[in-house]
C-alpha cells in the first residue's frame, strides 16, 4: 500500500493522539454514554496507530480525506465485518466537528466522504416443522 503523506506545514498544531483525552473529556461533559465515549475513543486511537504504522501524517492539519479512506480500506482488508467499519467511520465524524469547534482544523477530513455501505443480513426464520416443534414443547 502506497504511503500518503502530508505536506511539512500540516505538522503544526496538536496531534491526534494528544487530542483524544481532551475530546473523551469534552464526550463526558456532553453526557454521552461510557460505551459511546468508548467507542468513538476506540476508534481514534486505532486510526491514531495505523497512521503512525504507515508512516502518515498525525496532526490534525495533516490528516486528509485519503488517509482515513486509507485506514477504512485496511480495516476490510484485515477481515473487519462491514458494520465494524461503518461504526468506526460514524465514530470519526463527530471528532472532527469537535476539532472544527476547538480551532485545530478548518475543514473535517471527511467533509466528502460518504458512509462505507453495510449489506442487510436477512434474520433466520423458523420453517414450518421448526415453527411446530416450538409450540409443541
Amino acid at each position: 500500500m502506497a504511503t500518503i503523506r502530508a505536506p511539512e506545514s500540516a505538522s503544526a498544531g496538536p496531534s491526534l493522539r494528544d487530542s483524544i483525552d481532551d475530546y473523551r473529556l469534552s464526550l463526558h461533559a456532553a453526557g454521552k454514554s461510557k460505551n459511546t465515549q468508548a467507542v468513538y475513543t476506540l476508534a481514534l486511537s486505532y486510526l491514531d496507530v495505523y497512521l503512525a504504522e504507515q508512516g502518515m501524517p498525525r496532526h490534525l492539519a495533516g490528516i486528509r480525506r485519503e488517509h482515513v479512506e486509507s485506514w477504512l480500506g485496511a480495516l476490510r482488508d484485515a477481515g473487519k465485518a462491514p458494520a465494524t467499519v461503518s461504526v468506526y467511520y460514524r465514530s470519526l465524524q463527530p471528532f472532527w466537528r469537535w476539532a472544527i469547534e476547538e480551532g485545530f482544523i478548518r475543514e473535517s477530513p471527511m467533509v466528502n466522504m460518504r458512509p462505507p455501505i453495510v449489506p442487510e443480513q436477512p434474520v433466520p426464520v423458523l420453517d414450518a416443522e421448526q415453527l411446530r416443534a416450538l409450540l409443541r414443547v
